[in-house]
C-alpha cells in the first residue's frame, strides 16, 4: 500500500473587523479609526474573476509582494494609495443601509466597515486567495500561521472613517494605506527579511530556473516527467511536520522554497510538492500554450479507510486533448515498485467535476483513493476547470511519424494514425486502395555509463552515452543493501540527491523509448564523500 500517509492541507481564515475608537464620533466631521485583520484561505481562481476595485487590490498588493520577494526591499510593509485601489469615495447611509454609521459609544458599527467594502466593491480576502494561488514564490516569506489556531494567516491594516454629515468615506492621515505582512520565522522577524533568508530564496529561485531551462529543448510531456522526477529527486514526504501538527508555527514543508533550497534537511507536505510542481509548469515556455497546471484544494481518503479523510492539495494539468489529468505527486513519491508516476496524469473511475475516485494496482494489491473538493475550490473553480473525466493521458510525443513514404508511388491523402504499440505507422493511398505501412519493431542499444561523479551535500552526477532511437532514459540507484530506486531523465546526464554520506551506492541506466527498454547499462558504484 502507499507508505505515507496522506497530506493535510494547511490554510484557513476568516475575515475579521475590529474598530478602536480614538476619537468620539459627531456627526459635525469625525475620523473614526478602524482596523482590519484578515488573512488567505485556499488558493483562488485566476486573476480574470476578479474584477473593479479587487482587482485593483490585488494588482498593487502583488507589485508589492514581488519587489519584497524580489529583493527591492526587506519591509513587509506595502503602501497603497487609497484613491488608487478605489477606497476614497463618500457613501450614504442610504446606500449602505444603515441608520446610522456608528454605535452608541461612537464606534463605527461592525455592519457598516463591512457594508462599505462591500459597496465599494473592495474584498481583501479574494485579492489574497488569488496572490496565494498565481504567485507561490512571491508569497514564500509570508507567515501563514500569524493568526488563530489552525493555520490562519493574518495581515493587518489600518484606516480611518470619515463622517460628514450623511457621509461617510475612508481616508488616513497621509491618503495611503500601509499593510503589514507578518513574515515567517524562518525568514525573518519584525516585518523584516533576513539577509540569510534571501540567499536561501535566491539558491532555490537559481535551481528553479535551472531546472525548466535544462528541459527547454525536450517534448511538453517530457518537460512534465521531468519536473516529477526532480521533485521527488528533492524531496520526500515530512511525516514529522505532520506529526507536529498545525501547533509547530513552522512554514517550510509547505514551502515551494523546501523543495529547491539544496537542503537535505528540508522535505514538504502536499502543499510544497502540489506549488513546486504549478511553478515549475508556471516558469515553462510550452510548445502547445494550451498546457496548464494548476493546483486544487480538498479531501482526500482510502475507500477502505473513511477515517483516513485528511485535508490535501493536488495538481490538474490541462492538455492540448481539452481534458483534465490528475496529478498527486505526494502519494506518487518513492513508492516501492514505482517510477513515482502511480498518480500522475491519470484520469479518473466516473468523471466528475465534484469528487471522483482513481483506483490502481500496486503490488498485486488494488486501491481506491478518493478525491473531493473543498467548497472554496468549488466556489473559485469552475465545474469544466475542476471536471476530471476517465482514462490517463496517452502520450503520443514520442510516437513520430515517418516522413518519407514506404511506396514509391502514390500520395498520402489520409491523416495519420498512430499505434499506441511503440510501431510508427502511415496510411497511403495507392491506385485507389488504402495501405497502411509500418517500420519495425524499434531496437535500442545496451546503455554505457560514463562517469559518476561526487557533487557537494550528498548529490551524484551520473552521465552516460547517448543511445540511438532513445526518448528518454531510466536511472536506477540503490545504497549498498538497499532496494533499487528509479528516475528517468531526456538528457545524457542525472543528477541523484540526497544520497547518504561515506555510503556506497549502485548505479545503472537503461535507454527508453515509448514503452520499450533497452538493455540496462553495467552497474558502477561509488562511495559519496562529500
Amino acid at each position: 500500500m502507499i507508505k505515507k500517509q496522506l497530506c493535510g492541507l494547511t490554510l484557513s481564515a476568516m475575515l475579521i473587523f475590529s474598530s478602536v475608537p480614538s476619537v468620539a464620533a459627531q456627526e459635525s466631521q469625525t475620523t473614526q479609526p478602524l482596523i482590519g485583520i484578515s488573512g488567505p484561505k485556499k488558493r483562488a481562481r485566476s486573476a480574470t474573476v476578479l474584477t473593479g476595485n479587487t482587482k485593483k487590490l490585488y494588482n498593487e498588493i502583488l507589485k508589492g509582494m514581488k519587489k519584497i520577494a524580489n529583493g527591492e526591499t526587506n519591509s513587509t510593509k506595502i503602501k497603497l494609495n487609497l484613491k488608487q485601489i478605489g477606497l476614497s469615495k463618500k457613501m450614504t447611509k442610504k446606500q449602505l443601509g444603515v441608520s446610522s454609521f456608528t454605535d452608541k459609544k461612537g464606534n463605527v458599527t461592525p455592519t457598516t466597515q463591512q457594508k462599505m467594502f462591500s459597496h465599494l466593491g473592495v474584498n481583501f480576502l479574494k485579492a489574497f486567495d488569488q496572490i496565494y494561488l498565481e504567485d507561490p514564490f512571491d508569497t514564500y516569506w509570508f507567515d501563514y500561521y500569524s493568526g488563530n489556531y489552525p493555520f490562519d494567516a493574518s495581515y493587518k491594516y489600518s484606516l480611518y472613517a470619515k463622517i460628514q454629515g450623511n457621509t461617510i468615506r475612508l481616508t488616513s492621515h497621509s491618503g495611503y494605506m500601509m499593510l503589514d505582512l507578518p513574515v515567517a520565522k524562518e525568514y525573518g522577524s519584525n516585518y523584516q527579511i533576513s539577509a540569510k533568508a534571501r540567499a536561501r530564496a535566491n539558491n532555490a529561485i537559481n535551481n528553479i530556473h535551472r531546472i525548466v531551462s535544462e528541459n527547454a529543448n525536450v517534448s511538453d510531456y517530457n518537460k512534465l516527467v521531468n519536473y516529477r522526477n526532480e521533485i521527488c529527486d528533492l524531496v520526500t514526504y515530512d511525516n514529522q511536520a505532520m506529526k507536529a501538527g498545525q501547533t509547530n508555527h513552522h512554514s517550510d514543508p509547505w514551502n515551494l522554497i523546501s523543495v529547491f533550497d539544496g537542503d537535505p534537511k528540508t522535505n514538504v507536505v502536499c502543499e510544497g510538492y502540489s506549488k513546486a510542481f504549478a511553478y515549475l509548469c508556471d516558469l515553462t515556455k510550452w510548445q502547445n500554450p494550451a498546457i496548464k497546471a494548476y493546483t486544487v484544494t480538498g479531501y482526500v481518503e482510502l475507500s477502505t479507510n473513511t477515517s483516513s479523510r485528511v485535508a490535501h492539495m493536488w495538481n490538474l494539468v490541462h492538455m492540448p486533448d481539452k481534458r483534465n489529468y490528475l496529478v498527486d505527486l505526494t502519494n506518487s513519491d518513492d513508492v516501492a515498485g514505482t517510477n513515482n508516476d502511480l498518480l500522475f496524469m491519470v484520469g479518473v473511475d466516473q468523471p466528475s467535476n465534484n469528487a471522483y475516485a482513481h483506483t490502481l494496482s500496486l503490488n498485486g494489491d488494488t486501491m481506491t483513493i478518493n478525491y473531493d473538493y473543498d467548497p472554496q475550490c468549488k466556489q473559485v473553480f469552475t465545474s469544466s476547470e475542476r471536471y476530471v473525466g476517465h482514462g490517463d493521458y496517452t502520450n503520443n510525443e514520442a510516437l513520430t511519424l515517418i516522413t518519407t513514404p514506404v511506396y514509391n508511388t502514390g500520395v498520402i491523402t489520409t491523416k495519420p494514425t498512430f499505434e499506441k504499440t511503440g510501431i510508427r505507422t502511415q496510411t497511403a493511398q495507392l491506385d485507389g486502395s488504402q495501405m497502411t505501412s509500418a517500420e519495425p519493431k524499434l531496437t535500442l542499444g545496451k546503455a554505457s555509463l560514463s562517469s559518476l561523479v561526487n557533487v557537494p551535500k550528498g548529490k551524484l552526477m551520473v552521465k552516460w552515452a547517448k543511445v540511438t532511437n532513445a526518448s528518454k532514459y531510466q536511472v536506477a540507484y540503490k545504497v549498498k543493501g538497499g532496494k533499487w530506486k528509479y528516475t528517468t531523465s531526456s538528457v545524457t546526464n542525472k543528477n541523484l540527491y540526497r544520497l547518504k554520506k561515506k555510503k556506497y551506492y549502485s548505479v545503472k541506466v537503461r535507454a527508453q523509448y515509448g514503452k520499450y527498454s533497452g538493455n540496462w547499462s553495467a552497474v558502477k558504484s561509488i562511495t559519496i564523500k562529500k
